[in-house]
Formats: structure tokens, C-alpha cells, sequence
């Protein structure tokens, strides 16, 4: 049980340099949230925030609301692009990147997080819907709450932003005399007990005692430094430089990185520019016939730049909103360019394209792009079973009329449990997939077969897998998957209490376990893939295995631990073939190893140059330049793209490692790298 009040002025203890009392966001809008609920705020105000048709679209009038705490005021007309086939005006609430934002959203059955303004058919005809209280509701029409929610409007926007500027004021009065003691303590407490080899430190003082280095991220050897390099583990690449490319003019969405012809090209989807850049200089591109593509945080913009046509294409799950738009006869020199779309609503009809990425790749010519997923019922001698077939476009640039509908027969095959036997030949919807550059052009996923008797659990199966290459292009030789004898395997008889507990079991019977991670696209270099991976209690977990030779995959987790805010996104893998070294983005850094296999890996900070990237994030690298090309929007919202130029080559698993390379706010860090024997 607790009582608690609030809220009253900070006091500053000048002892510890810290508040007696502190309030976050949560603490305000939990509060208002507490007596305003949501809804819109009519007070003297009967047309706050109506909707109303305009220019094809519809036009928000100035009013404000309240949700779940949070407010959103709009001081003018607010104009609003339609979308096809029906929508509805709605303010929603965003959490991650701290904002209620006016957008419009397709029809649904939930809007999760949003107050719906009013509903608009597909012939612009608007509904009003404020007063609706399971779409949006109002804030008490009669008056009283209403001006409450004026006042703490005004709370917000001027006293308490008034009253924190003081504090950070006291605060900073107090910073200097607050050092001194921590500098106090701290030599007070190395004299008693000194810090261990590989201790960090951060200071910004011109004389550092003797056995500390910096941490800059150069490379000490075995014969120098034998304790700091066992502390270290595995070793840390340096970087020999990084450079921020992209110096966007405020927040908005952007596309992925794609490296074509010396340039890093990334498209602006609020500004409806494509950006090439390099370290001496910035190229931009308006471009035309991009109002399809729709400025939503769940859905990715997927650029594509390759054999001399640009693409641009965005996958909503649905064959209506599948978009793909065409530019041929690129040459990166044009003041602006425009697209096409290309018609594939009838090629897309009836597949689950949940897991496809609408990347677009040149092999010799023909473009490829995966499509997504069918399920087919065919007849056998002893049952009915389904086959999984994947479809993809092949066509030539600029011709798309005459493309070609191609499928794979992805050896999908269950038979019904009625024949006492339990088959699932081919586990391959299991991640995302997409034709992409990174693997030659190719599409590759990844198969299992197995089969069971007598009953559910008491049961005798065997996994034998393999990775597969569509366009052959990476592996030089097809590597054929099927319930042939040369494939690797692993089998097991289990009882029901061991199948729960095993990860095979519940790979394969999908209904025992929670939906398989499908949120990065797979990757195969160095004679290594890997699959599928998540985040899990802060650690990195995936799939991985080797396909020269083949064998089987396994489980694998990372042991560094990472930030709170690390995320992967669908384009976070790449093997870096000049190093020998796998990089996988997850917005605050870079993880990396030598050997997927091995689970050895180190972190590299990358937070303190491009920020925390939350979404989009994107990870490409340049063999001719040795270089990793960062890109997605920070965490205030802006789009970033940076280069990191990677050290020559060095023998990393012998002798010596990697300082890391760190510092904080501009102050650098220090490692504790040998003792130093006492002053007689």
C-alpha cells in the first residue's frame, strides 16, 4: 500500500549534486489522463478538429484532444492526402518516436493507439466521427474539463518548461564542485584497491597516469599488452573513420541504402527526393510519381539501383497495396526523374506476401523481385497434401508487359494425421526473403524434412537441411534440397515433455510455439548462413550453419550483452568478404564475428556518430571502398546515413586485439591496459 502526491518543486542537494525529486512524461500524463481521458476537446470550440473533403483530400480544422495523457493542438487547417479505396482521419499516438501525429490510415477493424476524426469513402464522402466514443469521443462538451485541459495545456507549454530551465540552471552551478568530489573519491579509492587490467574510464584530462591507453581503436599485440588481450576476448575492429553523409532538414521517412556506382543513393519519402552521396559530395534528384507510396512507420520504402533503372516499392501484405515503381535509363546525372507503376495487383492476387521485401535485382540483365507465397492442393497416391510455391517477376527494364511469372515448388508437403504418420517436408516460409545484392542477386531460403509415427510426441524424426540459392549465382553449382541421402541430418526419439522443451520440435509444429522471428533477411558469405535472428533479453539469438560443407543448422546466442534500445530491422545482416567478418546492425551498434558458428563476437558503439536508429535501419558494405554504409531514422526523427571506413586487414584470431573505440559527449575513454609497479 502507498499514498503519493505531486507535484512540487525539485530541491537540489549540493552534498550529491542530485534532485530530492524527479517526474517524467509518465508521471504528467498519467495525471491528465487520470481526469481528461480522451477525445476531442469541443469547449467553446464545436468544430475542433472536423474533418472536411478538400482538394481530393480532406482538411482537419484547428481544435486540440487528448490521448492517454498526451495532447496534440492544431492551430490552422491541416490538409491530409487521401487514399485509394476508403480511409479514415485519425490522430495517432507514437510513442517511439515521441509524437501524436494527424495521418490518414486505411480502413481497419482496430485503430490501436489512435482517436479516429471521421471516416471517408472511396468517393471522398465524409463521415464525422468525434463523437463516436468507440472510434474517438469527446472531452466533457460542457466546459468545465474542457478549460481544465486549457490550463494544462498551458502548464505544459510555459510554466513547467519555466520551471525546468531553473532546475538545469541550480544544476549546472553545482557541476564543477560536484567533479572535484567524484575526482576526490575516485583517487581515494584506486589508492586502496587499484582498478583490474581492462577496467574503462572516461576523462577529459591532459595527463593520464602511466598503463592506460585510449580507447581510439588501435590494435595491440599479444607481446605487448598479454593481460589487457585475454581481457578482451574477442577482439574489437577499430574504425578508421567515420563520416556522416546525410544532413537531412528534419524528421521524415526514409528508404534503405543502396550502393550503386560509387554513390550511396537513399530516398526521402516526405520529400520525394533520391539522394546519391559521397564523402565529396551530395546529389539530389526530385522525383515524380512517387504519390503511391505511403509515409507510414510500418511499412518500408524499399529502394532499389541496379543495371541502370531505379525502383522504388512498398509492401502493405496486400495485392491492392503492393506497389512497384520503375525509372529505366539511370544514369545518376539527372535534375529529376519519373516513375512508373508497374501493374502486378493480378500477379500478387491470392499470395501471402507478409514475408516478401520488394527488392529488385539484375542478373544479366533481367530484373527478379519475389512476389510472396502459395499454398497448393495436389493429390498423391495414399493422401491429398499441399505444396508451397514461390512466385517472382523476371522481366527486362522498361518492358514490363512482357514479364514473366515464375514459381518454385518450395517441397512443402503435409499429409493429414489421419494416417497415423505426421509429415512436414520443407520449413520454408520461415523468415523473410527477397532477391537482394548482397547475395549475388539470389533469393535463399532454407528447408527441413522430417517425419514422425504412432503419436504426436513419441516419435522418431529426422531434420536434414540445407540452404538454396534461386538464381545460382552465389555457389556456382545448384544445391538441390530434397529427401536425399547426402544431406546432413539429426535425429531423436522424444518423450512429450522433452519435444516442448526442445527447439526443433517446436520449430517444425509451429501450434506448440510462438510465431517464428521472421524480421531480418538471411545472408550467406564465407561458406556460412545465417537464417533467422531476434533479440532476446538483450542478447542476440539466431539460426546459422555452414553450406560448404553442408550441415546441420543450430541455435545460437551471442554473449555481449546489448543496449536497452539495440532493435533489428529487415536489412540489419552483411558479410564484409574483404575482412572475412559478419556485421549485424541493431541501431546503437554494430555486433561482429568471424565465425557465425564459433558464438564469439564483439560490439561496436556506433551511437555516439549516427545516433540510435530505431527505424528503417539499414546496413550495406562496399568490397571496392572496405566500407560499412549506415542508414535510418534516429530516434529524434531525422534520417541519417554515415560511412564507416574499416582498418586494413589484419589477422584477427592470433595475436593481439582491438582497443574499442569509445568516448561520451566528446570526452574520451581510457582502458587500464598493464599495472605500473609502486614509486620506491
Amino acid at each position: 500500500m502507498a499514498v503519493y502526491d505531486g507535484f512540487f518543486d525539485a530541491a537540489l542537494d549540493p552534498e550529491t549534486g542530485r534532485f530530492d525529486r524527479e517526474y517524467n512524461s509518465e508521471d504528467f500524463t498519467g495525471y491528465f489522463a487520470s481526469f481528461l481521458g480522451d477525445g476531442v476537446c469541443l469547449w467553446n470550440n464545436p468544430d475542433s478538429l472536423r474533418v472536411s473533403p478538400k482538394d481530393g483530400g480532406v482538411e482537419v480544422a484547428p481544435g486540440y484532444l487528448f490521448l492517454q495523457g498526451y495532447w496534440l493542438k492544431n492551430d490552422s487547417p491541416y490538409p491530409l492526402a487521401g487514399l485509394s479505396g476508403g480511409y479514415v482521419a485519425a490522430a495517432r499516438l507514437n510513442t517511439g518516436l515521441r509524437f501524436l501525429e494527424l495521418t490518414a490510415l486505411p480502413m481497419a477493424e482496430a485503430y490501436p493507439d489512435c482517436l479516429v476524426l471521421a471516416q471517408v469513402d472511396a468517393a471522398g464522402n465524409v463521415t464525422d466521427t468525434r463523437r463516436d466514443p468507440e472510434l474517438c469521443g469527446v472531452v466533457n462538451a460542457a466546459g468545465e474539463l474542457s478549460a481544465m485541459a486549457e490550463y494544462a495545456i498551458d502548464y505544459i507549454d510555459h510554466q513547467l518548461e519555466d520551471r525546468l530551465k531553473e532546475a538545469e540552471a541550480r544544476l549546472a552551478a553545482q557541476s564543477a564542485e560536484l567533479d572535484e568530489k567524484i575526482a576526490q573519491v575516485e583517487g581515494e579509492a584506486a589508492k586502496l584497491a587499484p582498478p583490474p587490467i581492462g577496467t574503462v574510464k572516461f576523462s577529459a584530462s591532459q595527463t593520464i597516469e602511466p598503463g592506460w591507453l585510449r580507447c581510439d581503436g588501435s590494435f595491440v599485440s599479444q607481446d605487448d599488452y598479454p593481460e589487457l588481450v585475454q581481457a578482451l576476448g574477442k577482439v574489437t575492429p577499430g574504425v578508421e573513420e567515420f563520416r556522416e553523409l546525410l544532413e537531412a532538414d528534419g524528421a521524415e521517412l526514409v528508404s534503405n541504402v543502396c550502393l550503386y556506382e560509387g554513390k550511396a543513393w537513399i530516398y526521402l519519402v516526405k520529400s520525394k527526393k533520391l539522394v546519391g552521396l559521397t564523402e565529396n559530395g551530395r546529389k539530389e534528384i526530385s522525383v515524380a510519381g512517387a504519390d503511391r507510396l505511403v509515409e507510414l512507420s510500418a511499412v518500408p520504402t524499399v529502394l532499389s539501383v541496379c543495371g541502370g533503372a531505379v525502383y522504388l516499392a512498398q509492401n502493405s501484405q496486400t495485392a491492392s497495396t503492393f506497389v512497384l515503381l520503375e525509372y529505366t535509363g539511370f544514369t545518376g546525372s539527372e535534375e529529376s526523374i519519373s516513375l512508373i507503376e508497374l501493374d502486378i495487383s493480378q500477379h500478387a492476387a491470392d499470395l501471402d506476401t507478409r514475408y516478401c521485401v520488394p527488392y529488385v535485382t539484375d542478373v544479366a540483365g533481367k530484373k527478379y523481385m519475389a512476389l510472396g507465397t502459395l499454398d497448393e492442393g495436389r493429390s498423391q497416391e495414399t493422401s491429398f497434401s499441399t505444396i508451397r510455391l514461390l512466385k517472382y517477376l523476371k522481366w527486362t527494364a522498361g518492358s514490363f508487359p512482357d514479364t514473366e511469372v515464375e514459381q518454385v515448388d518450395l517441397a512443402l508437403v503435409k499429409v493429414p494425421q489421419s494416417t497415423n504418420s505426421i509429415y512436414d517436408y520443407g520449413n520454408a516460409g520461415a523468415a523473410l526473403f527477397a532477391f537482394q545484392q548482397k547475395n549475388g542477386g539470389d533469393l535463399l531460403w532454407m528447408q527441413d524434412y522430417t517425419w514422425s509415427s504412432t503419436t504426436m510426441y513419441d516419435y522418431s524424426v529426422v531434420f536434414k537441411v540445407g540452404i538454396c540459392s534461386q538464381m545460382q549465382q552465389l555457389y556456382g553449382t545448384p544445391i538441390t534440397l530434397g529427401p536425399s541421402s547426402d544431406l546432413p541430418y539429426r535425429s531423436m526419439k522424444l518423450t512429450k515433455e522433452e519435444a516442448l522443451k526442445d527447439p526443433f520440435f517446436l520449430e517444425i509444429f509451429a501450434t506448440n510455439s510462438p510465431e517464428p522471428a521472421r524480421n531480418v533477411l538471411p545472408a550467406a558469405g564465407g561458406s556460412q548462413y545465417i537464417y533467422r535472428a531476434k533479440i532476446e533479453d538483450r542478447r542476440l539469438q539466431y539460426i546459422a550453419g555452414r553450406y560448404e560443407p553442408r550441415t546441420v543448422y543450430d541455435y545460437y546466442t551471442s554473449h555481449v550483452l546489448l543496449p536497452s534500445r539495440a532493435r533489428l530491422f529487415q536489412n540489419s545482416i552483411c558479410y564484409a568478404s574483404a575482412q572475412g567478418i559478419w556485421f549485424v546492425f541493431v541501431g546503437t551498434g554494430l555486433l561482429f564475428t568471424q565465425d557465425l558458428l564459433s558464438g564469439g563476437w564483439g560490439y561496436l558503439d556506433t551511437s555516439e556518430t549516427v545516433g540510435t536508429l530505431i527505424l528503417f535501419g539499414s546496413l550495406e558494405y562496399s568490397l571496392t571502398e572496405n566500407a560499412l554504409y549506415l542508414s535510418g531514422v534516429a530516434s529524434d526523427g531525422v534520417p541519417k546515413l554515415g560511412v564507416l571506413k574499416l582498418p586494413a586487414l589484419y589477422n584477427y584470431a592470433n595475436d593481439g586485439a582491438w582497443l574499442p573505440n569509445m568516448a561520451s559527449d566528446g570526452v574520451p575513454a581510457y582502458i587500464k591496459a598493464e599495472e605500473q609497479e609502486a614509486a620506491s
